[in-house]
């Protein structure tokens, strides 16, 4: 169930916030339109070979508000994996409404993993605090199954992170296209990163790559 190792090529991109990787399908557009919307960075510096990442300088990089979205992805034997943060509050939204547009960049098998900073009012969180609820909501309206929803009914509870004033939170969730949805054997939180790692659990989804 291990992936194969991952070469550049023409059809195998990497690309940071801050990194941008030459692809022919945009998904550097992803990044500088998506990734912190509102920001102008310095256009990057050419890439010494076709599928190779290039850093910004560093001033690009320290220009990253806090609060901007973050995306690290990757195309693995044609499945595009992209590990997310979305911003806190309503600053978010402009996030999934990329996604929900159906995008280019993200068509064919993906799988969405990371902090949505969001999830189900009164099943990820006991109350109802959450933004961006409807548009969370909306995912499975294009395609993308919940992985650990799925693997555990629509009724489970689990937490991945804590706050001392508010309590419990599942904030961190795995989303997938059918075929990828197809080849999941697991999907799984591991708590014993916490704290001694990150104030998050890890989400641990085991794919059939044979």
């Amino acid at each position: 169930s291990r992936p194969p190792r991952a070469e550049p090529s023409d059809s195998s991109s990497v690309w940071w916030p801050a990194v941008v990787a030459v692809s022919d399908d945009g998904l550097d557009e992803v990044v500088l339109q998506h990734v912190a919307p509102d920001l102008a960075l310095p256009a990057p510096r050419a890439p010494s070979e076709k599928g190779r990442a290039v850093e910004h300088d560093a001033e690009a990089r320290a220009a990253v508000p806090g609060r901007a979205h973050r995306v690290v992805a990757a195309e693995i034997s044609g499945m595009k994996v992209a590990g997310v943060y979305f911003a806190s509050q309503k600053e978010k939204a402009s996030l999934f409404d990329f996604i929900l547009s159906k995008p280019p960049a993200l068509s064919s098998e993906t799988l969405i993993i990371g902090d949505f900073n969001t999830g189900l009012h009164r099943l990820d969180e006991a109350g109802a605090t959450f933004v961006c609820t409807d548009r969370f909501e909306r995912l499975p309206e294009i395609g993308l199954s919940d992985l650990w929803r799925r693997s555990h009914g629509p009724n489970a509870r689990e937490y991945t992170w804590t706050s001392p004033q508010s309590g419990h939170f599942r904030l961190d969730h795995a989303f997938a296209s059918p075929g990828v949805t197809a080849r999941v054997r697991s999907c799984v939180y591991d708590h014993a990163t916490r704290p001694a790692l990150t104030d998050h659990s890890a989400m641990i989804v085991e794919i059939d790559w044979e």
